[in-house]
């Protein structure tokens, strides 16, 4: 059977760092059938370290039959080195592009021993997430381009958005292959909560950085003139972006409330205790958050740096096409003014969004095809 090397920052059971490694998780599932698949991480989760306590690092341990990880605590040349050679993998897949340790090392080991190279960009190169921390990235992409390192690379990209991106940024000779994020599956669809009009409970669920844009809900919350509910869950990644969070968060009328970060398997049945997620990032290739709101048939406020199109075109939710706070206090006030009946139409068409999305692709052919 073929071999396949994953590196990333964070693999299961670390789950601060969101989306990404739910994705890696279920990405790994997939493969296992078709592959050994073998995944180098952190031993730590992120903001964390000391490495998690329900692991053993800096050995090979079976995650689940036919999926080894590796959870280090370094990852120098001379360790990574080590590792490919006792792997010989067929293909070795990089999660991101920016981590010296888990993407650019790699990178450069795995294309001077001639292996077989796939990227996953991971939304890094979209116009929103490329404006955070601008020139660091801007040296850092010109010289993986200079040193030649992204010759013979074929990225995975999950939407046509993703694609134009790389062709934009990296180069249109570069190859593409498209392979869509495969989420959780869905429970059941939940269509127990009560809506009056004149009332709403909001929240926000994502890492607590610039890229998620939690003040521009915060600022928008002072042009809603009805108090909500407003709860945010997360790991906070920036410390000085939290500060003015925390700052924005005062002298409002509504209950606003912070509840840390949440369990994987806790996320769904949360956002189901709410009327609508709010999130207003700038940049997502897929954003699992959002399938999960969908998915537990809340609707979400977006923006539209996102795969998901106008979401009130399906009656899932708003997609709200700036970064105005007036714009989303807007979007807010809707579903405020939603009754019951006006409520319901957009809970069962988020629900039915993200059903559709499970019954459009067949995952295991679009990743045999990514790795042929």
């Amino acid at each position: 059977m073929r071999s396949i090397v994953i590196f990333c920052q964070h693999f299961t059971p670390a789950f601060k760092g969101g989306g990404p490694i739910q994705s890696l998780s279920n990405l790994a599932e997939i493969l296992k059938i078709d592959f050994k698949v073998f995944v180098f991480c952190s031993a730590s989760d992120l903001g964390d370290h000391e490495p998690m306590s329900s692991i053993t690092p800096n050995r090979w341990s079976e995650f689940s039959p036919g999926i080894n990880v590796y959870y280090s605590t370094t990852s120098s040349l001379k360790v990574v080195a080590r590792m490919l050679e006792d792997t010989n993998p067929d293909f070795v897949y990089i999660n991101g592009l920016f981590s010296w340790r888990f993407n650019l090392i790699p990178l450069w080991l795995a294309h001077r021993s001639d292996l077989k190279i796939v990227i996953s960009p991971r939304g890094m190169l979209q116009r929103g997430a490329l404006s955070i921390k601008p020139i660091k990235k801007k040296i850092v992409l010109f010289l993986l381009k200079l040193s030649g390192l992204f010759n013979r690379i074929r990225w995975h990209v999950t939407d046509e958005q993703e694609r134009m991106d790389v062709e934009k940024v990296i180069g249109l000779h570069h190859e593409t292959v498209m392979a869509s994020n495969i989420p959780k599956s869905l429970k059941p669809m939940d269509n127990r909560r009560v809506k009056r009009a004149g009332s709403a409970t909001l929240v926000f669920l994502s890492l607590i950085t610039e890229k998620k844009n939690l003040h521009l809900v915060l600022e928008a919350l002072k042009y809603v003139q009805f108090p909500v509910r407003f709860h945010i869950y997360g790991p906070v990644k920036d410390e000085a972006y939290w500060i003015k969070c925390k700052k924005l968060m005062h002298d409002q009328i509504h209950e606003i409330m912070y509840f840390g970060p949440i369990k994987p398997d806790k996320v769904q049945e949360k956002l189901s205790e709410y009327h609508v997620m709010v999130l207003p990032t700038k940049g997502e290739n897929f954003g699992h958050a959002i399938f999960e709101s969908l998915g537990a048939s809340t609707p979400a406020l977006i923006s539209h740096f996102t795969p998901w199109g106008n979401l009130q075109d399906f009656h899932a939710g708003i997609t709200v096409e700036d970064f105005k706070p007036e714009n989303w206090a807007a979007a807010i006030q809707k579903f405020i003014d939603f009754d019951q009946h006006a409520y319901s139409i957009y809970s069962n068409g988020a629900y039915r969004l993200a059903k559709s999305y499970f019954s459009k692709n067949d995952f295991r052919a679009q990743y045999q095809n990514l790795f042929s």
